[in-house]
């Protein structure tokens, strides 16, 4: 069972004092849910997602608790995903891996056309000496 968001924030007391209180209820998420169709991110959230910008750059032990409760938010809203903007959800996955301990690395590269078209013509010319038009 998950944890009140009250009992979040007396886990931390730095965090705690980053944040406010969420807002509980039908109409409170009836309204969030308005805003999301209307395109626009809740005030609840977007003051989140503040306070979790700040603790990064002040380098606040525990943000993690923060981004659970973002967490909630988003899925209580799906929708809201879609407006985040790319530093919104970097700020968000870059606290979740560093809770779980996860080193995101950028991809493998790939090799350059140029060097796969010169690896295709070196394996022609290979296969030249060895099949001729008679062997089709």
């Amino acid at each position: 069972m998950g944890m009140t968001i009250a009992e979040l924030m007396a886990k931390n007391k730095e965090v705690a004092a980053l944040l406010t209180e969420e807002g509980e209820g039908k109409k409170e998420e009836d309204k969030n849910k308005e805003e999301v169709a209307a395109g626009e991110i809740p005030q609840e959230v977007l003051l989140n997602l503040s306070k979790l910008r700040e603790g990064i750059e002040k380098q606040i032990p525990g943000l993690h608790l923060i981004v659970e409760i973002i967490h909630k938010q988003l899925i209580q809203i799906p929708e809201l995903v879609h407006l985040l903007n790319d530093e919104q959800i970097g700020d968000i996955v870059e606290i979740a891996a560093s809770a779980a301990q996860i080193q995101i690395t950028p991809a493998i590269k790939e090799k350059t056309t140029k060097a796969k078209v010169n690896a295709l013509v070196k394996a022609g010319k290979e296969m030249a000496g060895r099949i001729s038009i008679d062997d089709i």
